[in-house]
């Protein structure tokens, strides 16, 4: 799976809400959600 396809099922689907993280499918559309992913790949590579 690709990088998005990993970032939209964590924030999408909420693969991660045992660990408490929330799925954000009812606030973010996907290009929403791609649009932070770039977001912290830009800042992470600063």
């Amino acid at each position: 799976a690709s990088d998005k396809d990993i970032w939209l099922t964590i924030l999408g689907d909420g693969a991660l809400t045992n660990g408490g993280m929330v799925s954000f499918k009812r606030d973010l559309a996907e290009a929403q959600m791609e649009a932070v992913r770039a977001y912290v790949v830009s800042e992470a590579n600063k």
